[in-house]
């Protein structure tokens, strides 16, 4: 038997002060012992894994907490599915895992509650912050970079999407302030570049009196994909051989993105002395 659950709302507490979640769907499999969170992540700037991630695994403890009382469960199953980059990962934990997770979660929790807990900055904990503007940890770690001259460029990599994510909390934060009617010295507001422009919304009838239909319209030919996606399956293989696509540019990722390496960089045995 099979139970499935929406928009599960769920106590979190015992891992932190007043915390909770809602896991968008909880499966209760019965035969199977086993508990199936689901959680939908609808942005696609950031592919989200479901291994070693503690969101879901606190859906899951909390899933726990509240099903253990129905069925002796012996295992979780976190799943995380990214429709619009076509990405689901999973990850299955025991029991006696998730009660390590709960106790390291209660561990960091009451570390942050001390007058003198440390600050930490880093690409994922500072990323969605709203006061990393102003975080003194952030700016000495970034400023401090200026001081180690033989930082090699992996490491300068390594550091880069936090830089990026201050720089751009920094930005967002003086216009906040500047829109409130604040003060940032030596900065102030102007008016950006002006929209595209458009046709008014009732202008249609007066257009196709007055200028010409071959300088009002242009026809264009669609997109392999939007053809594609009209035509049946049969039609589409008649000329999908017509179709070409460039190969993807060589972009840089950490050496632990699961895609193959690029192969396509020149190597030294490539060239070839003239004679």
């Amino acid at each position: 038997m099979i139970d499935l659950l929406v928009e599960v709302p769920l106590d979190l507490s015992h891992l932190a002060y007043r915390c909770k979640g809602t896991s968008d769907v909880v499966i209760l499999d019965f035969a199977a012992r086993e508990i199936v969170s689901i959680d939908l992540k609808w942005g696609k700037g950031v592919r989200v894994f479901a291994h070693d991630n503690p969101q879901p695994m606190a859906y899951a403890s909390g899933a726990l907490r509240q099903f253990q009382m129905v069925e002796d469960f012996e295992r979780v199953r976190c799943v995380i599915v990214q429709p619009r980059i076509g990405s689901v990962t999973e990850e299955v934990y025991t029991i006696a895992e998730i009660e390590e997770f709960e106790e390291r979660v209660r561990a960091a929790w009451d570390a942050a509650l001390e007058p003198d807990a440390p600050r930490i900055p880093g690409e994922k904990q500072c990323k969605f912050c709203l006061a990393k503007a102003d975080c003194p940890a952030i700016a000495n770690e970034v400023l401090d970079l200026f001081d180690e001259r033989d930082l090699s460029l992996g490491a300068l990599l390594n550091k880069l999407p936090m830089i990026k994510d201050w720089v751009s909390g920094i930005e967002d934060q003086a216009k906040a302030t500047l829109v409130a009617g604040g003060e940032v010295e030596g900065w102030k507001l102007v008016a950006g570049r002006k929209g595209n422009r458009a046709w008014k919304s009732d202008a249609l009838d007066t257009l196709l009196k007055k200028v010409p239909d071959s300088v009002l319209f242009e026809r264009a030919i669609r997109s392999p994909a939007k053809v594609q996606k009209d035509l049946g399956k049969e039609q589409w293989a008649e000329v999908s051989d017509l179709v070409t696509q460039a190969d993807g540019q060589p972009v840089v990722v950490q050496a632990s993105d699961p895609r193959p390496e690029w192969t396509g960089a020149a190597k030294l045995e490539d060239f070839q002395e003239e004679k």
